[in-house]
């Protein structure tokens, strides 16, 4: 704590203990500098490309296949090689989701040493 002064001697070096309730309060500050506006027109746009991108094609798949009747539908995936299609899906993906996940396999162009996990080479 002391060293050597200029004029000789010892210099005690001193702190200063601010009690918490002394301490003034900061002022609550967002993450973000956008206004309300504009970040519910930001979610309000991405919910939108969700639906478009996502919830359309899955609408019009379902719409297709139930085009003709649930009984026709239901006896389609009821086929055995329908199901036997689905078994072998779900077989590959429990295979492959596991072994990419601790294997360390990472999409080409990710780099593995940087700080922020989905940095881009």
């Amino acid at each position: 704590m002391g060293g050597a002064s200029p004029h000789g001697g010892l210099t005690v070096a001193t702190s200063i203990v601010i009690p918490p309730a002394a301490i003034a309060p900061r002022a609550v500050t967002r993450a973000t500098g956008e206004s309300r506006l504009v970040r519910w027109t930001l979610t309000a746009l991405a919910l939108a490309f969700l639906a478009l991108v996502l919830l359309l094609p899955l609408t019009l798949v379902f719409a297709q296949a139930l085009s003709k009747g649930l009984p026709l539908y239901w006896e389609a995936i009821s086929d055995p090689d329908t199901l036997s299609a689905a078994r072998l899906t779900l077989l590959i993906a429990a295979i492959a989701v596991p072994l990419t996940s601790s294997s360390g396999w990472r999409p080409p162009g990710v780099c593995p040493s940087s700080s922020s996990p989905a940095s881009i080479c």
